[in-house]
């Protein structure tokens, strides 16, 4: 199977442990979605899901779900540290985590949570 690595990794921190994971792969992120999301998981994680989904069925292209586990992140308020990337770079750039309504998105992402 085809595990879809992203261009670059997403470290998310494990809300039950404290504990840092870093995710390059739709596959992973998938992973990471059912076995380490918090409760409540709301739109922007189902949406996270299958933008992994369609990914690994090669629909959408890769980073599609790069970007959709960023924004899931966020909505969780999930600490994270986005390497490269178009919403990474913009995160690492002002040095922030998550949580920042002010961080521009991709397009892609945007329209996966909007």
């Amino acid at each position: 199977m085809d595990i879809k690595k992203w261009n670059a990794m997403v470290t998310v921190e494990v809300p039950t442990t404290g504990q840092f994971r870093h995710i390059d792969s739709a596959l992973e992120a998938i992973d990471c979605l059912y076995s380490c999301w918090p409760a409540p998981q709301g739109e922007a994680h189902r949406l996270a899901i299958n933008a992994c989904l369609a990914v690994l069925d090669d629909n959408r292209p890769t980073e599609a779900s790069r970007d959709a586990f960023i924004a899931a992140a966020r909505a969780s308020f999930i600490e994270f540290k986005a390497e490269g990337g178009s919403i990474g770079k913009l995160i690492n750039d002002l040095g922030e985590t998550a949580g920042r309504e002010d961080v521009e998105e991709s397009e892609d992402a945007r329209r996966l949570v909007s």
